[in-house]
């Protein structure tokens, strides 16, 4: 960490009381961003904010925490813009003197490194089941919201989330590994005309699949019972998969942020 030392510069004189309280920190900064550069209040919280607030309460070089967050940032589908304008309100609030161009930097570097791996399609899917991983589900429900918005249209009323859930309690890890692969195989079948297919978790035996909302909704998706049914039938016998499946449809919300939540809730 000898790159920036001087990357903070901790001053005395006048010092803001949330200088060395990490925690009030954090929710300055985050009150500032979201009233003044922040998209959607409810994906600013990552672990590595906490991180950078706590170098800088400390008066330590945040050089790393900066990459770290710029980093969290392009995995979770944020652009640069936006992730620099977050900082820049992190460097107004500070009360200490922190260099906005060597904070620039260290949160590009990360950001760029972050966005490599995004671009990477291995990274984006899941090796079990050959399907897409949740990181990629947050981005693709970021654009399905947005196009709606821009449209004038509900999300809600366009898309839906055909989830799948398979799992029983199986401490075999190959028969895991088979349940994955297999539910993976019969929604790439199914599903062939662009249709997003999510992996909740490599051992947790569930996925989903956002479909536009149409009047054949019901029969695909008692096709699709059916298949899984089907092709998961020695899974069953060996008792490392549910019977029956289990397959619904779960109407988006209204607001992103609240679909982040619905699908963390499937995934556990």
């Amino acid at each position: 960490m000898t790159r920036y030392r001087g990357l903070i510069n901790m001053t005395t004189r006048g010092v803001s009381p949330i200088l060395h309280d990490p925690e009030a920190l954090e929710g300055a900064w985050r009150s500032l961003s979201v009233r003044s550069a922040w998209l959607r209040p409810g994906d600013w919280h990552v672990p590595e904010v906490e991180a950078v607030a706590e170098f800088v309460a400390t008066g330590s070089d945040a050089e790393s925490a900066l990459e770290s967050l710029g980093r969290a940032r392009a995995y979770n589908g944020v652009g640069l813009a936006e992730t620099l304008a977050d900082v820049r309100c992190l460097t107004e609030i500070s009360g200490v003197r922190l260099d906005p161009w060597q904070c620039a930097e260290a949160v590009a570097r990360g950001w760029q490194d972050g966005s490599l791996v995004v671009a990477n399609p291995m990274s984006m899917l899941d090796p079990t089941t050959n399907l897409a991983t949740l990181p990629y589900l947050a981005v693709r429900l970021r654009e399905i919201y947005a196009r709606a918005g821009a449209d004038g249209s509900n999300a809600s009323d366009t898309h839906c989330l055909l989830v799948a859930e398979t799992a029983v309690t199986c401490t075999d890890p190959w028969l895991r590994l088979e349940r994955g692969s297999l539910l993976g195989s019969v929604l790439s079948a199914v599903f062939t005309t662009g249709e997003t297919l999510v992996s909740l978790g490599s051992c947790s035996g569930a996925a989903l699949v956002v479909v536009e909302r149409g009047q054949h909704l019901g029969r695909t998706l008692r096709y699709t019972k059916r298949r899984i049914e089907a092709a998961l039938t020695p899974v069953q016998r060996a008792g490392a998969a549910r019977h029956p499946i289990h397959v619904w449809v779960e109407s988006l919300p209204r607001s992103y942020d609240v679909a982040l939540a619905q699908v963390e809730d499937l995934a556990r």
